[in-house]
């Protein structure tokens, strides 16, 4: 059977709640990559640059058909993110669609730094009743500025057959708080044709999100007296004074 990738945008995913709302803050990868430009994404306080992009089975989408955008919401797990949104159509019927995109997370806020790093998608399999269709995103996690391997996340959908459970989210807890991160995501739908269907199993992924928590890392806050506080402060003081007065001794 000869090899065919399908991409179409009017493939009907099952309905999903979206963890994160995209801003107005959008370009196409091919701008921030080098191809087109060096550019970069700015979001609160953080920036988005050093956009790297690969395809190593050639079928994926160019970088100048993947929308990227920067995002703000709360995740699933209900913490508040700023973070970036990636969108194009891999899309798979009969072979493997991979992408491989990296980029690298600065954030400049004082007395601030990132501990987790989140992963969402909207993966989906159509006709997948005999298995033979999976979408999968699969992240690494660095310290950009030693390049120590930080962790890595997974999100999944298609065969549970295989012992993988299907998953859209995760997060990963960072052992400590930076303010550089490097991430690669390899990005792959893939499916398997048969010949006794007439709707082939069909593997596809219209975004992927990553979100960055913050933390402050300077400690508390001082305490700002309330006005009813500041009020008992002149009083305090001319009791202190009266009793000064009253304990001097008498001279005859």
């Amino acid at each position: 059977m000869k090899n065919m990738i399908k991409y179409s945008a009017s493939l009907a995913l099952g309905a999903m709640v979206l963890a994160l709302a995209t801003t107005a803050s959008a370009t196409t990868l091919a701008q921030l990559d080098g191809s087109q430009g060096s550019g970069s994404l700015a979001s609160g306080s953080f920036t988005f640059n050093n956009f790297t992009y690969s395809n190593p089975g050639g079928y994926a989408p160019s970088d100048s058909a993947i929308t990227v955008s920067t995002v703000n919401g709360t995740n699933a797990g209900g913490s508040s993110n700023t973070g970036v949104r990636f969108s194009a159509n891999w899309t798979s019927s009969s072979g493997s669609v991979d992408s491989i995109i990296g980029y690298q997370a600065h954030l400049a806020a004082t007395n601030m730094a990132i501990n987790s790093v989140y992963l969402d998608f909207n993966g989906a399999t159509i006709n997948n009743t005999g298995g033979n269709a999976f979408a999968t995103v699969t992240e690494t996690v660095q310290d950009a500025t030693t390049g120590a391997n930080l962790g890595q996340l997974t999100v999944y959908q298609g065969n549970i057959s295989t012992g993988i459970t299907n998953i859209s989210a995760t997060t990963l807890k960072l052992n400590g708080n930076y303010t550089d991160l490097l991430l690669t995501k390899d990005i792959l739908v893939t499916a398997t044709p048969s010949n006794t269907s007439a709707n082939p199993a069909t593997a596809t992924i219209s975004f992927v999100d990553n979100g960055f928590n913050e933390v402050n890392t300077g400690g508390p806050p001082p305490v700002v007296p309330e006005p009813a506080s500041l009020m008992l402060i002149p009083l305090g003081l001319i009791g202190l004074a009266a009793r000064r007065k009253l304990a001097r001794p008498t001279v005859a």
